[in-house]
């Protein structure tokens, strides 16, 4: 027999014990309320990457639409790197693409585009078209090399399909606009092609329905590298006005914020050990029409990981942090100086932060753009790693000397998201069903009920 019903943590945990009692016979399936999963006992901190997270493309650089998505697309189009003189097979001579720099390299590319990287082993070597673009090509300036590389990954068929599949879905018209709103409100189009488009994608706006509409207990957090977190207010800002219009008490009043008062810079202090960091926390000095990092030290301050873990976690309605962008290149690139992203697993925990970023290559031993520290007694195993049930420190999963890539995997949507465009743009739940599964994982995780 098939029980379909709504439940509580509560009552769930009364029907188990009923069943267990006396002995029910039934196969049950059980339908979770969602607002149930998000505000019972703890709040939950969105951290979203902007440009090919919840935005298309970045407005305030010099790519275009079109190359913006195909650059994206040229990341998910794999290939096997190997000898020319080894090639034989017809097939492979017809696809293979020379090196432009060592002429004995090539490139013959799968016939299909994945969102993870496919498997490599001792005699297949596998890369994405971008890396060996970038890696065997990559001889200009950094603008000249995106548009050489936008226009290159264009002449493959199967990019050319899932690009205008991704165009398509973007695009405002009649059917995902019919009152006319995005289209007449410059604030939340951009015009390609004598075309109009949506600057924030609509699976983000859903997100934003879904928490006004199940009055969710979240705060959002903008984590970038660029300078885009001014539109981004405004955008996100402009969106919440539209909903305050039609209802005045609208929840989303909670999430709208002044962005003098929540546009910080956080910049890392460098030490010999990385699970030693400090943070300096200062206010954006948005007088300054540069992309470099300027801050306002009067206000200032430095803190350690469990000051920082507190301070995002305080966060209500929107933040915006301009990540060290240079600390990671000077770094070479290495995860443990990414954004650092703070995540309390104990019982006590009232708090379940996640973040959503396109550049999160798990495949990577140690160049994953997020620095996941951990602490807490339900913190997933870590074999070398003595964890104390009662240690209020944080633990670095991805330690500059022992990266151990094998367990940040195992927080893949629990603490962070791999965004994909091909999947964002085309399921309008994707934030959504993502934010919910991830914090029904996390409540799992420490045993809250």
């Amino acid at each position: 027999k098939i029980i379909n019903i709504q439940l509580t943590n509560t009552s769930l945990l009364n029907l188990f014990t009923k069943s267990l009692k006396y002995n029910l016979n039934y196969s049950t399936y059980i339908k979770m309320n969602n607002n149930d999963v998000v505000n019972n006992h703890h709040k939950t901190v969105i951290h979203f990457d902007v440009n090919n997270t919840i935005m298309p493309f970045d407005p305030v650089s010099e790519i275009s639409l079109k190359e913006a998505i195909s650059i994206y697309l040229s990341g998910n189009l794999y290939g096997r790197v190997v000898d020319v003189d080894d090639v034989d097979d017809v097939d492979d001579l017809k696809n293979l693409i020379v090196s432009g720099i060592d002429k004995n390299k090539g490139w013959i590319p799968y016939n299909e585009l994945y969102l993870k990287k496919p498997n490599e082993s001792e005699n297949i070597k596998v890369e994405s078209y971008y890396m060996w673009y970038h890696n065997y090509f990559y001889h200009q300036n950094r603008k000249k090399f995106k548009k050489d590389l936008s226009l290159k990954v264009r002449e493959f068929q199967q990019v050319i399909t899932e690009y205008d599949k991704l165009i398509n879905s973007i695009e405002i018209n009649d059917e995902n606009d019919p009152n006319n709103i995005y289209r007449s409100d410059e604030r939340f189009h951009f015009v390609h092609d004598e075309k109009k488009f949506f600057l924030l994608l609509p699976s983000f706006l859903k997100l934003l329905d879904e928490i006004e509409e199940k009055q969710l207990n979240v705060s959002i957090i903008f984590r970038t590298y660029g300078i885009d977190i001014p539109e981004i207010f405004d955008f996100v800002n402009g969106y919440i006005d539209l909903k305050i219009k039609d209802n005045p008490t609208s929840y989303l009043k909670n999430l709208k914020s002044d962005l003098n008062n929540n546009f910080k810079t956080l910049k890392i202090i460098s030490s010999e050990n990385s699970d030693d960091l400090r943070y300096n926390i200062a206010d954006y000095d948005l007088s300054v029409e540069s992309s470099d990092i300027d801050v306002k030290n009067s206000n200032s301050k430095i803190y350690n990981d469990r000051e920082l873990y507190d301070y995002l976690s305080s966060n209500e309605g929107l933040l915006g942090i301009s990540d060290d962008y240079y600390f990671w290149k000077d770094s070479d690139f290495q995860s443990f100086a990414g954004k650092p992203l703070l995540c309390d697993f104990s019982s006590t925990s009232k708090c379940h932060h996640i973040i959503f970023d396109d550049n999160i290559r798990l495949e990577e031993d140690d160049t994953s753009i997020i620095s996941l520290k951990v602490r807490g007694e339900n913190s997933l195993s870590i074999s070398h790693v003595d964890i104390n049930v009662n240690n209020s420190d944080f633990i670095s999963i991805s330690s500059n000397e022992n990266p151990r890539n094998d367990i940040l995997q195992k927080y893949e949507n629990i603490s962070f998201v791999k965004a994909h465009l091909s999947e964002s743009c085309t399921d309008i739940n994707y934030f959504v069903d993502k934010v919910y599964r991830s914090v029904d994982s996390f409540k799992n995780l420490t045993q809250q009920q």
